[in-house]
């Protein structure tokens, strides 16, 4: 998305302009934005558990139940998000690249759009997770430092502690620089309008925007040793699997020799 918003905004490389890209892309923006905002709180929840209440960990801490709130949060995020596949939403200026509804045709939809939605995706995206995700790691913090005075722990777990609350603080701060400066620049432009350097604003805090999922990633998948073991088997099995192909095709089996008959 935002090698299409460099593309489109910055060198004005012509496109065809079509409505229904237009609002499937602002739907996957909108709703890959509220998910991972919110699998974030999960995640930050769940490791709250495990240093606040670890004899709860077995209980509250299972794959169903994970499955389970991760379902919900999809589901509430294409309630909130699905708004941007009505057919009044398309381009807000025939000469923009930007999408929404018309700006020259004021409706109810359209004063939501530019005045309430704003607000409201900021508290519900961005602000909101972002302070039960900042409670969670002060409570993490406190925990820690109380069951470090009260109890004698091994190293390895006193270790493994430190690294999930330096993991999940620096996600945060990554999730606040990278979101928030998106959301509060949406609010001010949609309100006043948009021209040149509000397009290149735009594609710049976008790639920040993208930029926050892929450290995301990197932090709650490739740092985890199920997912890199899972990971290098399957690489194994494909570069293996061809490699036998290559041999077998390669090697063509020698014929029987047989005594010849008298």
């Amino acid at each position: 998305m935002s090698i299409n918003d460099f593309i489109i905004q910055v060198l004005r490389v012509p496109t065809s302009k079509s409505v229904y890209l237009c609002r499937l892309r602002t739907f996957i923006l909108n709703f890959s934005t509220f998910t991972s905002a919110w699998i974030l709180v999960l995640i930050s929840m769940d490791r709250l558990i495990r240093v606040r209440f670890p004899h709860k960990q077995r209980q509250l801490c299972t794959p169903k139940l994970a499955a389970l709130f991760v379902s919900i949060t999809c589901i509430c995020s294409i309630i909130f998000t699905c708004h941007v596949l009505r057919s009044d939403f398309g381009f807000s200026d025939p000469v923009s690249p930007l999408c929404g509804p018309s700006r020259f045709e004021l409706t109810f939809y359209s004063k939501f759009y530019f005045n309430i939605w704003p607000i409201l995706q900021l508290f519900i995206t961005y602000f909101i997770p972002n302070c039960l995700m900042i409670v969670s790691v002060i409570c993490i913090r406190i925990s820690m430092n109380v069951q470090q005075i009260q109890f004698i722990r091994s190293r390895r777990r006193e270790k493994n502690e430190q690294q999930m609350f330096i993991l999940m603080a620096s996600s945060i701060i990554c999730f606040a620089i990278c979101t928030l400066s998106y959301s509060i620049h949406r609010i001010v432009y949609q309100r006043f309008g948009v021209n040149l350097t509000t397009l290149i604003e735009i594609a710049i805090l976008t790639v920040f925007l993208n930029i926050n999922y892929c450290y995301n990633f990197y932090i709650h998948c490739l740092t985890s040793k199920f997912f890199r073991e899972k990971f290098i088997e399957q690489f194994e099995r494909i570069f293996c699997g061809r490699k036998r192909q290559i041999i077998n095709t390669s090697v063509h089996p020698l014929p029987l020799m047989t005594n010849p008959r008298n």
